[in-house]
């Protein structure tokens, strides 16, 4: 069915690995991960061009090349190839190499040891002029060739942090990717203010300028690699502390380097000693933190203003009066008092809007807004919850007498004209109200009674009021308060997709994803995609969803590639409502010509109640999508007719078995003979076969020797966002040992 590979649920962090360091699930900037992605390989590209171009210097004997400056450090033959080799592992790691990022890492890691250990214990291996002699006058260079023992400690915390990264230990990874650019940042700042002892320490070879800048882009580069993982998840988080790092992150390398260089400069001219220099810094430190500070706590201030409170009216929003409600509701356990909710929503507010316009109808909720608040007691609070719909919270023992007549103020006061030169508007107000403790002990069996007698208001008239009653809770009203909260959804566009994989057994690569729908509603919080996709294809909204759903599934298509993922086919669901629409080939031809996909990396995929509907009309689409490129799935084989009259003759690029055979598979014969008979009618089509709801091991084993081409299931991995792709392939690498012996040669 169409809704068969909608009800998973979302994957919760206990379910993972707990050696896997995630961040924060807070709300990601997608565009600022894809930029320090792309940041990230940027910057293995210059590392490996900059150490190539010294190590062509020392080939050809340029100095420039060696070093900055004839008087300037040059840098080693071995630290450019180390360079070279940890950018490569870096680019590695983008392209999903596993390996040859954990051979660079291995072997700066070494590099760095062993040079390490040459200082530490005075000994010489032979590595430092392994491949050309060291300059005859090299500069700050007190061993010949050698590496200065800054630059092996930062080779060795490169080679570390490279390694918990190709282990998904990300915090790890970041917090050494975090020592190498302190340690790059000082050598950087010695050549900056003439200190020699932070890029030379001690009788030891020092550190070469363009060796530092190569590892504070090194280690920009590894922090940029997973972005939102991690402690650098705060970094692209749309909460206001990512919008705070943001903008202040400048600031803190900026101004502390600026203000201790204006201090030195001033000691060095004369202009005063080194105490009143120590007095100065500190009254600089304290001028530039307090700046820091205060700037981050307005920009806190203003994005959770904007969070929290409605623009238009000020009101709260219903972030802020969903947290209200529930300390309000625990404080009235507490201290044994009732509260009330009031749902008030303005009535035929739509009309003002189209016909006078949208200044008009803003001007109409801001004289609402303050029509009501003149009306309401101190213990009060008003929320503007959307559109043209309040919430009102009374707390602090209020009975029902008080609700009743400040209902019926509200009321009278709503009707009344609003003069708004030249126009007078006439509107009206409905209101639901539910009382805590008898109507509701928790925020949203209140906030749903409220929303259902004010749909009994409105019912009853209009410009009236209701309270709570269970007689009023029946199927029908949860039907009504779906349907509207549906028909808001796509208008906001409160739907979010989620990825779940494809696995090819038999060369166990990532084959495809299957893009599925998700609706965490405001209002009535997540709702199953049974409940609303049923629903949807008996309102027609199916069609503007599914629309919808084939946009946002390009447009991943084509995020992924820009942020260097090879490119696979997303699977999307089409119902029968929207498959037999008179311009769906149209659609899906726009579609794929806005987003710029090409149309092999678009598979849709239909049931066989869908397919049988029409035979004819269904030949026909299905044609003209395969004439333009895109794939074609049956899904559910065996759980409708399974004609093998209409199956032959529909261009079919794949079969799904559906999960009901594979549930039993390794336990029911019949099941496994049902499958193996799909398997082999498939392959006797040309078809690929794709089973579904694989969740162990074993199926899969099954399924294998059954000569199953795909699988896809909860033991390959819950659907997923789309920016977890990284994991998904993550999950890919581990499930590689159980796979069959072939696979892992072929692998």
């Amino acid at each position: 069915m169409f809704v068969s590979f909608f009800n998973y649920p979302f994957l919760q962090p206990s379910q993972l690995p707990s050696h896997i360091d995630l961040a924060i699930e807070t709300p990601k900037n997608t565009q600022y991960v894809a930029n320090l992605k792309r940041w990230s390989r940027g910057c293995a590209y210059g590392v490996i061009s900059l150490g190539m171009l010294v190590l062509l210097g020392w080939l050809f004997d340029i100095g420039l090349l060696k070093s900055v400056a004839p008087s300037w450090v040059t840098m080693k033959v071995n630290t450019a190839i180390g360079l070279v080799i940890t950018g490569s592992a870096l680019l590695a790691s983008h392209h999903r190499l596993k390996f040859w990022e954990l051979t660079g890492a291995w072997t700066v890691l070494a590099l760095g040891l062993l040079t390490t250990a040459q200082y530490v214990f005075d000994i010489n291996l032979g590595i430092d002029e392994a491949i050309f002699p060291d300059d005859p006058d090299p500069v700050a260079t007190y061993v010949p060739g050698r590496m200065a023992l800054n630059t092996a400690l930062a080779f060795s915390a490169l080679g570390i942090s490279l390694g918990y990264q190709a282990f998904r230990r990300y915090r790890l990874a970041q917090f050494f990717a975090i020592v190498t650019l302190m340690i790059s940042f000082l050598g950087c700042l010695g050549y900056v203010f003439s200190i020699t002892t932070f890029y030379g320490i001690g009788q030891f070879t020092e550190m070469a300028l363009h060796t530092g800048l190569a590892f504070i882009v090194l280690s920009l580069g590894i922090l940029g690699r997973y972005p939102d993982r991690g402690g650098m998840g705060i970094t692209v988080s749309e909460l206001a502390g990512g919008a705070t790092i943001r903008r202040l992150i400048g600031l803190t390398f900026i101004l502390p380097t600026v203000g201790c260089g204006l201090v030195l400069w001033g000691k060095r001219a004369g202009f005063y000693d080194g105490e009143v220099g120590l007095v100065l810094l500190s009254v600089a430190s304290v001028f530039v933190l307090g700046t820091v500070i205060w700037w981050n706590a307005r920009t806190i201030g203003a994005t959770d203003y904007q969070a929290l409170y409605d623009n238009l009216t000020g009101l709260p929003n219903r972030i802020l009066f969903r947290q209200q409600l529930s300390n309000c509701l625990r404080e009235a356990r507490e201290q044994d008092q009732s509260l009330a909710v009031f749902f008030i929503d303005i009535d035929c507010f739509k009309k003002i809007n189209d016909t006078l316009g949208h200044d008009i109808g803003d001007e109409v909720l801001q004289l609402v807004t303050r029509r009501i608040l003149a009306e309401l007691p101190p213990q009060a609070s008003l929320s503007r919850w959307g559109g043209d719909e309040f919430t009102l919270l009374l707390r602090h023992s209020v009975d029902r007498p008080t609700c009743e007549r400040l209902a019926r103020r509200l009321v009278g006061v709503l009707s009344l004209p609003f003069d708004i030169e030249p126009y007078s508007c006439y509107v009206s107000g409905s209101i639901g109200i539910a009382s805590y403790p008898q109507d509701g002990d928790d925020a949203a069996s209140l906030m749903k009674h409220a929303d259902i007698a004010l749909h009994r208001s409105k019912e009853t008239g209009r410009g009236t009021f209701q309270f709570y009653q269970r007689t009023l809770e029946n199927p029908a009203y949860d039907l009504l308060l779906l349907e509207r909260e549906l028909h808001l959804a796509v208008e906001q566009q409160q739907f979010v997709l989620l990825y779940q994989p494809k696995l090819s057994i038999k060369t166990g690569q990532l084959a495809g994803m299957e893009a599925l729908i998700r609706w965490n509603s405001p209002r009535l919080g997540q709702v199953s995609p049974q409940e609303f996709i049923a629903l949807a294809e008996e309102n027609g909204l199916i069609v503007p969803i599914g629309e919808w759903v084939l946009y946002r599934a390009c447009e991943q298509i084509q995020r992924w590639r820009q942020e260097g993922f090879p490119a696979v086919p997303v699977a999307v669901n089409l119902s029968a409502r929207q498959f037999l629409q008179s311009n769906l080939v149209q659609t899906v031809r726009r579609v794929l010509e806005t987003t710029q996909v090409s149309p092999e990396y678009l598979e849709l995929e239909i049931t066989e109640t869908i397919a049988i509907q029409n035979v004819e009309l269904t030949q026909v689409i299905l044609q003209e999508l395969r004439e333009m490129g895109v794939r074609i799935a049956l899904d559910d084989f065996g759980m409708g007719y399974s004609s093998l009259a209409y199956l032959k003759n529909f261009p079919l690029n794949a079969l799904k078995i559906d999960r009901s055979f594979v549930q039993d598979i390794t336990t029911q014969p019949s099941d496994r003979a049902i499958a193996s008979v799909i398997v082999a009618l498939g392959r006797g089509l040309g078809m690929k076969i794709v089973a579904e709801g694989v969740e162990t091991v074993e199926q899969m084993q099954v399924l294998s020797e059954l000569d199953c081409d795909e699988i896809q299931g909860y033991w390959l991995s819950p659907a997923r966002p789309g920016e977890a792709l990284g994991e998904i392939y993550d999950r890919i690498a581990d499930c590689q040992p159980q796979l069959p012996r072939r696979m892992g040669r072929e692998c």
